[in-house]
C-alpha cells in the first residue's frame, strides 16, 4: 500500500514547514462558485492535494449551512486503476475518509487492463473517462472538481515550453472548462501545494503517497526534483503561474477574434447541411495566428474529432495551402480541396472546400429506434420530427443513393459552384424497414429553381441538423484542456 504520510512534505519542498494552512476566511472565495451547481463531485485520490481539498470543501459546506446558505450535493469519487495490489485498499481508505466527513463516497474501477507502455497517459485517460462518465449520469447542473494547484500549473508551463508550445499551451490549466454539460472546476490553481500539505499537517490528517511520485522516468517528477535549481534561475512557481495567466488572457482575445471570424464562414445552407465548410483565404488576408485557429477549429468540427489536430501539422498545412499549385490535402479525417476558377477569378482570393473524408475511417452504421436523438459520427444529430418508434438504420450515403436523389452534381450560387459527391458520401441517411432511404444532409438543403425561386426539400418524417455552430462554440470549451496538452 502507498505510504501513509503524516506530513513534513518532500525534501525538495522545504517551504512546506513554513507555509500557512488554508484559513476559514478563504473558503468562500475558493469554493463559493460551487454553490451554483446542483451536484458537485470531488475527484479525490487520497494524496495530500485532493485530501486537503476534500477537508476544505467539507468545512465550507458546514460554514455555508450554518449561515443558512444553499449547499450542493457533494459526492467524493475515487478511481481504482488496478495498477497495484494495494490500489483497492487505497480507494477504500479514501472513501472512508470522505464518509468520516459526512460526504458520500464512491469507488470507480478501471474496466480495462493497463498497457505495457504509456501507463501514465492511460491512467489519466481512464480516470477522466470514469469520472466524467459518472458525473454525466447525474441530473441537474453538475461540476467535477479537481485539486490542481499552483505547482501543477507551473510544471505544466515548463513542460509546454519544452515542447515549443504557443500561446494556448502556455496558458496551461484553466480554472473552469467544460466537457459537454459537465463543468471541470479547479478552485486551487492559485494555492501552492505547500499550503495544502500544511493544512493537513495542522489537522493531524494522514494521506497517501503514490510511489510513482518518486519515479524519475516521469517528466513531472524530474521537474519537481529540480525545483530548487529552477528557483535559482528565476523559474519559481509564482512567476510561471503569472506567465500562464497572461498567456490565458492573450488566448481569450484570440479566441474571441476566432469566434467572430467563424461566425461568417458558412453562409450557404446547402453546405452547412452537408457538413462542408467553404473557406476563402489567401496568405496575408488574415494573420497566420488567426488563420491557424480558424483552420484548426474547422478541421475538428468537420472531421468529427474529439480534439483538433496537432498545431505543427496545421501550421504545415496552412503553408501548403498558401503555396502556388496546391492540389489538395487530407488531415484529421478531412479533405481540403481548392475550388478552381471561382473566388480567384473574382479577385477575392482562392476558395477551399473542407469536408469529411468518406473513406478514411468506417462511418457509423447503426440500428436505432430514434426514441432519443442520435449523434452520428460526432457531427450530426438525428431525431424524428414526427411520431413512430420503428427501428431504422443509420448509415452513410452511397453513390447510388445520391444518384437516385439527383444530387451527384449539385449546383448553386455563390463562390462554390459544385458540391463534391465525396462530401455527400460522408453524410448520414435513414433507411427504413420498408427500404425507404432518406438523405438527411439534403433534407434541409435549399434547392434553386430555374426561375430563381427557392424551396426547401425535406426528408419524409425526419430532419437533421449539422452541429457546426454549436460545435464551433463549444469545442474550445469542451475539449480545450485535453487538446492543449500537446500544443
Amino acid at each position: 500500500m502507498s505510504e501513509l504520510t503524516g506530513g513534513r512534505g518532500d525534501e525538495e519542498q522545504p517551504e512546506t514547514i513554513a507555509a500557512e494552512p488554508i484559513a476559514c476566511g478563504e473558503l468562500a472565495g475558493l469554493f463559493g462558485p460551487l454553490a451554483g451547481y446542483d451536484k458537485v463531485f470531488l475527484a479525490v485520490s487520497g494524496g495530500a492535494d485532493s485530501l486537503a481539498m476534500m477537508h476544505l470543501v467539507a468545512d465550507w459546506l458546514s460554514s455555508r449551512a450554518a449561515s443558512g446558505g444553499d449547499c450542493p450535493d457533494v459526492t467524493v469519487l475515487t478511481v481504482d486503476h488496478g495498477l497495484r495490489r494495494e490500489a483497492r485498499d487505497e480507494a477504500v481508505f479514501t472513501r472512508k475518509a470522505a464518509e468520516a466527513l459526512g460526504l458520500a463516497g464512491e469507488i470507480l474501477t478501471a474496466d480495462e487492463p493497463a498497457p505495457a507502455a504509456g501507463v501514465q497517459e492511460w491512467a489519466r485517460a481512464i480516470r477522466y473517462r470514469l469520472l466524467l462518465g459518472r458525473v454525466d449520469e447525474a441530473e441537474g447542473a453538475c461540476a467535477l472538481v479537481t485539486a490542481h494547484h499552483r505547482d501543477d500549473l507551473a510544471e505544466t508551463v515548463l513542460m509546454r515550453l519544452a515542447r515549443g508550445s504557443g500561446v494556448d499551451g502556455l496558458a496551461a490549466i484553466e480554472a473552469v472548462t467544460y466537457w459537454g454539460a459537465v463543468a471541470l472546476v479547479r478552485p486551487l490553481l492559485d494555492i501552492p501545494k505547500s499550503r495544502l500539505v500544511r493544512t493537513l499537517e495542522v489537522r493531524g490528517v494522514a494521506w497517501l503517497e503514490d510511489p510513482s511520485n518518486e519515479q524519475v522516468a516521469f517528466e513531472r517528477v524530474r521537474l519537481r526534483r529540480a525545483r530548487g535549481a529552477r528557483a535559482a534561475l528565476g523559474l519559481e512557481d509564482g512567476a510561471l503561474a503569472l506567465t500562464a495567466r497572461r498567456a490565458a488572457r492573450a488566448r481569450e482575445a484570440l479566441e474571441a477574434a476566432t469566434d467572430a471570424l467563424l461566425g461568417d464562414v458558412v453562409r450557404d445552407p446547402r453546405l452547412t447541411a452537408a457538413g462542408v465548410f467553404p473557406w476563402q483565404w489567401s496568405p496575408g488576408s488574415l494573420s497566420d495566428e488567426l488563420a491557424i485557429r480558424v483552420l484548426m477549429r474547422v478541421l475538428a468540427v468537420v472531421g468529427g474529432s474529439d480534439a483538433p489536430p496537432r498545431l505543427a501539422r496545421v501550421e504545415r498545412l496552412l503553408g501548403e495551402m498558401g503555396a502556388e499549385g496546391f492540389g489538395g490535402a487530407t488531415l484529421a479525417r478531412c479533405v481540403i480541396a481548392p475550388v478552381r476558377g471561382t473566388g480567384a477569378a473574382a479577385g477575392e482570393g482562392p476558395c477551399f472546400l473542407i469536408y469529411r473524408e468518406p473513406d478514411r475511417e468506417a462511418l457509423p452504421d447503426v440500428q436505432t429506434d430514434l426514441r432519443e436523438p442520435e449523434t452520428w459520427d460526432n457531427r450530426f444529430v438525428i431525431e424524428r420530427s414526427g411520431g413512430g418508434e420503428e427501428r431504422v438504420r443509420l448509415r452513410s450515403a452511397t453513390r447510388d443513393d445520391l444518384a437516385a436523389a439527383g444530387f451527384i452534381d449539385l449546383r448553386g450560387r455563390g463562390p462554390v459552384q459544385s458540391l463534391p459527391a465525396d462530401a455527400l458520401r460522408a453524410t448520414p441517411v435513414v433507411e427504413t424497414a420498408d427500404g425507404q432511404v432518406v438523405l438527411l444532409a439534403l433534407a434541409e438543403m435549399i434547392e434553386l429553381q430555374e426561375d430563381g425561386a427557392v424551396r426547401t426539400a425535406r426528408g419524409a418524417g425526419y430532419q437533421s441538423a449539422f452541429l457546426a455552430a454549436r460545435l464551433i462554440r463549444d469545442h474550445r470549451r469542451g475539449h480545450g484542456n485535453q487538446f492543449l496538452a500537446d500544443q
